[in-house]
């Protein structure tokens, strides 16, 4: 399967108008962005990209080995 766009920039951009979107609300809404808001981006940004450099990392790739030997199939 070829994928011209890395997934990290596809979540990037995906993810970024959807924050966008919320910080314009809290400003609208409120006339500050909220700390909340702030946060949460941080974290939910955090997990995004940090679950790419995870995934290629040799004890995450033996426990899904491990994960899909012992899990039963459903098909």
């Amino acid at each position: 399967m070829f994928d011209p766009y890395p997934l990290p920039l596809v979540n990037l951009v995906c993810f970024a108008p959807l924050v966008l979107l919320m910080m314009g609300y809290d400003w609208w809404s409120t006339g500050r962005v909220q700390r909340v808001t702030l946060w949460s981006t941080l974290f939910l940004l955090t997990v995004q990209q940090g679950r790419h450099l995870l995934s290629q990392t040799a004890a995450w790739q033996s426990f899904a080995v491990w994960v899909h030997l012992h899990m039963p199939s459903f098909s």
